[in-house]
């Protein structure tokens, strides 16, 4: 179910690289979700528990704990598994799209993907079962 805050969807942003973090925070900020920023891997879990995210968006390579360690984390943990989970990656290799969804992420975008893709996808997860 979408826990919404003053009508809007909760989205966690998780990426090392704070220029990306802040861009993809003002571009869903804009597209009507409230985000909450994180910079490293081992922080997602704890702040997770915290905001109750109706999506959370994970980089691959992040200190503390890679993207692939700390999804396989969130959906091992009852209070989160059900919370879908989007990698956003630089990374543009087939097996690192391979071993997100096998980590237990629900999508796989590279990075450099159009805004406007980006907002459809998050929008598309926040829906619960896929509701239009």
């Amino acid at each position: 179910m979408v826990q919404q805050r003053n009508g809007k969807p909760m989205v966690l942003v998780a990426d090392d690289d704070e220029d990306q973090r802040y861009l993809m925070g003002r571009l869903l900020q804009r597209a009507g979700f409230e985000t909450v920023l994180v910079d490293r891997g081992d922080r997602v879990l704890s702040v997770a528990h915290t905001a109750s995210p109706d999506v959370i968006l994970l980089d691959v390579q992040m200190p503390g704990l890679d993207g692939f360690t700390t999804c396989r984390q969130l959906k091992d943990d009852p209070r989160l598994a059900a919370v879908p989970v989007l990698f956003l990656s630089g990374r543009m290799d087939e097996r690192d799209r391979r071993a997100a969804l096998e980590a237990g992420a629900d999508d796989y975008l590279s990075k450099g993907i159009d805004a406007r893709e980006l907002v459809r996808r998050v929008q598309q997860l926040a829906r619960p079962n896929g509701d239009a």
